[in-house]
């Protein structure tokens, strides 16, 4: 079948649900992908064969050897490619206008010849043999199940690692922001369970056509999301009726979030993103339904001059 592999990355969501009777495999077996050689060399002529960091070694001590289906040629303007001289901004202006090749990159175990990695690779043209991995990329079982499932960004780790068990059962997601690892979870214990649940604050209210509510969801693993629900007034109703907005997009930013009692009724909220602390605000609890937030913005990127500060009540 051609192009098989392609229709794999396609059918992954789905690969999970398939059951094997084979004998069962750790995933501690299994180097981690963020441990892997994902840019460097490899030899531009004859077999490629590599341990389990997929660094390039000699057959006596190969776990796998590489197969290259070439995906096509392409031209990037913007191609970061992580060249010598350790300075993004001069690699890339080296590297503008390159061409490279792309390639599925498949890994195939010594001893059985199945597919172990797969993941798409860049090439420079000029430079055979020269790689990065930027792309989708995925494990597999001896047993064909997938083992991790992610995507590198100019050889590096970005977003999600799903990894699951030869049985297709999740084990964990991690999270992964330019190579570097992040967590949006928290151990039970950490978690405040009295603020756990969803919360809203109104935004914006003409009055007569259109409401913007400000929604927050405070989850038991620690992990919180913030979006906008967008309102209008249903004008055939006769009346001040609001309606949800059916084009309304729920685009949820996920952060984690930690709240850190002073008091009964006080505390410090802080929100972090991809690791990062980006706000530690001071919170007043009025009762178990109502809390008010002021603000403080220790990210540029995400501070809104508009919001100052939150006035937000439970959603029943």
């Amino acid at each position: 079948m051609k192009n098989i592999l392609i229709q794999l990355f396609i059918l992954l969501p789905f690969l999970s649900s398939c059951q094997s009777n084979e004998k069962t495999t750790s995933s501690k077996d299994y180097i981690e992908a963020s441990a892997w050689i994902s840019y460097g060399k490899y030899s531009p002529k004859g077999k490629i064969y590599v341990d389990k960091r997929l660094q390039e070694v000699d057959k006596s001590k190969a776990s796998y050897y590489l197969e290259k289906e070439t995906l096509g040629q392409e031209i990037i303007p913007r191609f970061e490619y992580r060249g010598n001289t350790g300075d993004h901004h001069e690699d890339n202006k080296k590297y503008e206008d390159t061409p490279i090749i792309k390639y599925l990159y498949k890994y195939k175990g010594i001893q059985d010849d199945k597919i172990a990695i797969v993941t798409t690779a860049s090439e420079l043209v000029d430079a055979p043999g020269e790689f990065l991995f930027d792309g989708k990329a995925f494990s597999v079982y001896p047993n064909e199940q997938v083992h991790e499932v992610f995507r590198f960004e100019v050889a590096r780790i970005n977003g999600e690692l799903l990894r699951y068990d030869d049985t297709g059962k999740l084990l964990e997601t991690r999270y992964f922001d330019q190579g570097q690892e992040y967590w949006n979870t928290l151990d039970k214990e950490r978690v405040h369970q009295d603020l756990v649940g969803t919360w809203t604050m109104e935004l914006e209210n003409d009055g007569s056509f259109k409401k913007v509510i400000l929604v927050m969801e405070l989850l038991e693993t620690g992990m919180m999301k913030t979006y906008q629900e967008i309102y209008y007034n249903d004008a055939d109703a006769g009346k001040l009726q609001w309606r949800l907005s059916e084009s309304n997009e729920k685009e949820a930013t996920t952060a984690l979030w930690i709240y850190i009692p002073l008091s009964n009724t006080t505390g410090e909220f802080q929100v972090q993103l991809k690791g990062k602390t980006i706000e530690n605000d001071k919170v007043t609890i009025i009762d178990k339904d109502h809390m008010k937030f002021e603000i403080t913005y220790l990210a540029p990127k995400y501070a809104d001059s508009k919001i100052k500060g939150y006035d937000f009540k439970r959603r029943k």
